[in-house]
Formats: C-alpha cells, sequence, structure tokens
C-alpha cells in the first residue's frame, strides 16, 4: 500500500463519560493528506464494546469512495469550528488505520497542543485481523490509556 492509500479513521472517546465520537476521514482527490469527512458518529461505550470492530472495519471500507468536496463537521463559520474544537477537548483520541496483513494499527494521540496532537511509533498497538469485538475493545482501553496532554491548557 502507498502511504496515500492507507484507510484511516479517528476514534474519541470521552474523558470522563462513557461515549466515543468517530470521526470519519477521506482523502482530497491527488493529496497526500487525509481530512476529516462527514458528519461525527456519536457512540455509547456499549456500542463500541460489542460493536466497535465492526463499526471502524465498516468506516475503513468506506474510505476510498468517499469525495472530499462532502464536507466535514469542520465546513461552516470560524466560530462552528471553534465549536466544533471545544467538543472534541473533552475526548481522547486514537487513529486507527488498517495495514498490511491485515492489521489494524491504532494509534493514540498525544496533544502537544491547543488542537495539536503527535502519535508516537512506540506507542501504537497492532491489532491482527480477524480478531473479536471483544478483543478489540480491550486493545482500544490500552490505546487511550497512553493518551496524554504535555502542554498545559
Amino acid at each position: 500500500m502507498d502511504i496515500i492509500d492507507i484507510p484511516s479513521t479517528s476514534l474519541y472517546r470521552h474523558a470522563s463519560r462513557p461515549k466515543f465520537i468517530l470521526m470519519r476521514m477521506c482523502q482530497p482527490h491527488g493529496s497526500g493528506v487525509i481530512t476529516a469527512w462527514g458528519k461525527f458518529v456519536h457512540l455509547s461505550e456499549d456500542e463500541v464494546r460489542l460493536k466497535g470492530l465492526d463499526i471502524i472495519l465498516r468506516d475503513l471500507k468506506e474510505f476510498p469512495s468517499r469525495d472530499s468536496g462532502f464536507g466535514s463537521e469542520f465546513t461552516g463559520s470560524l466560530e462552528h469550528k471553534r465549536k466544533v474544537r471545544r467538543v472534541l477537548r473533552d475526548y481522547w483520541q486514537v487513529s486507527i488505520s488498517l495495514r498490511a496483513g491485515p492489521a489494524l494499527w491504532i494509534g493514540p494521540m498525544v496533544e502537544t497542543g491547543r488542537n495539536r496532537g503527535v502519535g508516537y511509533a512506540e506507542d501504537r498497538i497492532v491489532v491482527a485481523l480477524p480478531c473479536s469485538n471483544e478483543k478489540f475493545y480491550g486493545f482500544l482501553c490500552q490505546a487511550y490509556d497512553k493518551c496524554c496532554v504535555v502542554y498545559t491548557r
């Protein structure tokens, strides 16, 4: 797979409440970047625990067919974008990508600044497929345990 052909998504878990947000992603045609696509998908902890892997695999399967012209939750006024960013500040983020094997790479994000973060290779969790939803949820929990903030809010 070429680096620009790697299906990816982001899954956010609220820091103190049992809820998640799936931020679906796409790749603008002819671009090497990956960007948000469509509206957020709000999920309960039970949905992620019982069907999380199925939800993620379905999302990654749809990745190549998405058109960036559709827009995203961030499409709109500057004030709307700020509001969306404020909502996400209460969440921990992991990036998830589909790799050869097949396997999923789950990358915990470390917040390095307001609306900025980085994932470290040594924190990555590799999930061999096939895998059960139960095991996948366990791997997600391990990844979220590695999320942190390294700046003063």
